[in-house]
């Protein structure tokens, strides 16, 4: 009986480490470069997955700026912050998520963290792709505001936030960048 209870808890413990490995092994990680403030993904295949929907547009139009609930700070109370919002005229669902040829709001960080997607949601002659995440009592917003939104100008070149630096980046970028042309055929 006590030889039966050593396996017992032995089994138990070795599934609790093997699983506490899978689960640490599969977070994204923060990479040197990008703001950690921010969940850091190491591969297209991560943003897909934590994407609720990847939103192709051509028309994004800025509406407001707005304070917004963004969830809880360190201390517990709403963390509240400035965001500024945007109407977007949905192309194309990649996940289905949003009826094509709708028009959606989306909320991106203003300020400093912001000015990356306004300068590119100005530029025209532009196809956007958004990496979305839904919240129940919010809008969509970008996953991450550095690395889950890109334009694809007329001449099918990619337009990259000025934070992502694609030297750096190059292998990401690429796989990126191959996505992203699959969106816009």
């Amino acid at each position: 009986m006590i030889k039966n209870k050593k396996i017992l808890v032995l089994a138990i413990s070795l599934i609790i480490i093997i699983l506490a490995f899978y689960l640490l092994s599969n977070k994204p990680t923060v990479n040197e470069g990008f703001n950690p403030q921010f969940t850091y993904y190491a591969s297209v295949n991560d943003m897909r997955k934590a994407a609720d929907d990847i939103v192709v547009s051509n028309h994004i139009k800025k509406i407001e700026t707005k304070d917004l609930n963004a969830g809880k700070g360190l201390d517990g109370n709403p963390l509240i912050l400035a965001f500024d919002i945007y109407e977007v005229e949905v192309k194309d669902s990649i996940k289905s998520h949003f009826d094509k040829e709708s028009k959606i709001i989306i909320a991106v960080l203003a300020g400093e963290h912001g000015k990356d997607a306004n300068k590119l949601f100005n530029l025209s002659d532009t196809t956007f792709v958004l990496y979305l995440k839904s919240y129940p009592d919010n809008y969509p917003a970008l996953l991450n505001q550095q690395q889950t939104l890109f334009g694809i100008n007329s001449k099918g070149e990619i337009i990259y936030t000025d934070t992502v630096n694609k030297s750096e980046n190059h292998l990401f970028m690429e796989k990126v960048e191959a996505e992203l042309k699959s969106f816009t055929k």
